[in-house]
């Protein structure tokens, strides 16, 4: 059995270290990168979650007063 080892974070397709300080690399990475979470979606994601939670909650309490 082979174990498999993922790539560190802070490394490109090249296999070494990229620096955190590099300037190209931080005004080129001011988007989310492949592998990272967005806050904001995630947010948004909640936000309708809990908006469509609440509206079936309304409609159930309704259709039970009926």
């Amino acid at each position: 059995m082979t174990a498999h080892l993922t790539p560190g974070s802070g490394r490109k397709d090249t296999g070494y270290p990229r620096s955190r300080f590099d300037v190209a690399d931080s005004m080129a990475g001011l988007g989310v990168r492949q592998g990272e979470s967005d806050p904001a979606r995630m947010l948004s994601g909640a936000l309708i979650l809990v908006f469509v939670a609440i509206i079936m909650a309304v409609m159930l309490a309704w259709w039970l007063m009926i």
